[in-house]
């Protein structure tokens, strides 16, 4: 449970049914926060939280504005758009995303709309979710020795007040979304052949984070949209993701769409993203379940994989959740033309230095056209096709090996076993 029951009772209280349902309280105009209005809605207070720490991760949900129906009201809006309203509330609504898991306490989300002509997106609101986990609510217990100095006196009152104006904005940029589709006109219909990706590419901009990692929720049509193509595969959408320009290098990537997904579709749009160095974590309907959870550590590393004809640049990324297990982590290669592979796994800590063992015989197999059937070892795939990653690490460095149960030797040389990785602790990176 990610909120205390106090907290979470005050929440979920205040679930109006018109927000929940009809989103009629927002239809007489957008939502005045922070102290005005603006054309992006703002909420700030939970982001930077005195004494709290951040969530390390940032999502971004992008609606495709060809599958985005005109409404000039909130109730229009749901009549016409309401996969696209579940969507929103399943992810970023207080208690919706903290029951569903997917997404955490003070997580920043930004709302955004794409150009069907293929310019930058238009954001509609950023805000981070309001709350406090139970652990936070010990943790002041502990130190305060009565937990009502902090959670008492109107704390509840006020996180039930801040997710009613935080929910009031989200789903008020939603309708002035819906207005400004009804001013321009319905435009093209059925998800577009390139704007929303085009649009996408447009606003790499506009979807970069610092330190943190990214998750992108593209809400979009699969059967005629722009991801669709005739004989889909994963080979194909692994040269599709090739020829164009990544704006998602290291993020997550949900899909909602009112579409079935068949098998070999959902191949395609998961080799389409692995070339653009992003993981496909969920393609589906709105009623978008558990997710991985967002990073509570991330190290970040640059070295080498010490190849038998020598020494190639790679970047690892480090990410473990609350309970170690790997989340948004990967192995970046910088050299030659070779891509990257997400790592998957549990990192064990004891005394200052970690250690972690990829899920066994995946790795770069990942790579392969035909993943889940038999292995595939080719120079074509990232370190040959190799199953398996360790690697222990601290604070300044990591040291580990790739290599394979299979595969005897890498090399010509007597000890060419496998493929050491030297790295460095890298301060300040957003890789």
């Amino acid at each position: 449970m990610l909120l205390n029951q106090r907290t979470r009772a005050a929440i979920l209280s205040a679930l109006s049914l018109s927000a929940l349902l009809g989103l009629s309280a927002c239809d007489d105009g957008p939502p005045k926060i922070d102290g005005g209005t603006t054309n992006m809605l703002r909420f700030e207070k939970y982001c930077d939280l005195e004494g709290f720490s951040a969530p390390l991760r940032d999502t971004f949900v992008v609606i495709d504005s060809a599958v985005l129906e005109g409404a000039s009201t909130g109730n229009e809006f749901v009549e016409s758009n309401r996969w696209i309203r579940d969507t929103v509330l399943n992810l970023a609504d207080p208690a919706n995303a903290i029951a569903r898991s997917t997404a955490a306490v003070r997580e920043r989300v930004t709302i955004m709309l794409t150009s069907e002509g293929g310019s930058a997106a238009t954001p509609l609101f950023t805000g981070c979710i309001p709350g406090y986990t139970a652990e936070e609510v010990a943790q002041k217990r502990n130190e305060s020795g009565a937990v009502t100095d902090f959670f008492g006196g109107g704390v509840s009152e006020e996180v039930e007040s801040d997710t009613e104006t935080y929910r009031t904005s989200l789903v008020g940029a939603l309708i002035n979304a819906g207005k400004k589709k009804a001013a321009a006109g319905e435009g093209s219909k059925g998800g577009g052949s390139g704007g929303f990706l085009a649009s996408l590419t447009s606003s790499v901009g506009l979807l970069e984070t610092t330190s943190n990692v990214p998750r992108f929720v593209l809400i979009t049509r699969l059967a005629k949209g722009p991801l669709a193509t005739e004989e889909p595969s994963r080979e194909k959408g692994i040269e599709a993701g090739r020829a164009v320009d990544s704006p998602f290098t290291g993020g997550d990537i949900v899909i909602v769409t009112e579409d079935p997904v068949p098998e070999a579709q959902r191949g395609f749009v998961e080799g389409y993203f692995l070339a653009q160095d992003a993981r496909l974590i969920y393609i589906g309907a709105a009623d978008v379940g558990s997710l991985p959870a967002a990073p509570t550590t991330i190290h970040r590393f640059a070295g080498d994989a010490i190849y038998p004809d020598g020494p190639g640049a790679v970047q690892i990324r480090v990410a473990t959740d609350t309970n170690g297990k790997l989340v948004s982590s990967w192995l970046f290669l910088r050299h030659g033309d070779e891509s990257s592979i997400p790592v998957d796994g549990q990192a064990v800590c004891a005394d200052g230095e970690c250690s972690i063992r990829s899920v066994e015989n995946g790795f770069s197999q990942i790579w392969s056209p035909s993943r889940g059937g038999e292995p595939v070892f080719s120079e074509d795939l990232p370190f040959g096709g190799l199953r398996n990653l360790e690697v222990t690490f601290d604070d300044e460095s990591l040291k580990g090996r790739i290599f394979d149960p299979l595969i005897e030797k890498v090399g010509p040389g007597p000890d060419d076993k496998d493929i050491p990785l030297r790295a460095k602790f890298v301060e300040n990176a957003n890789f």
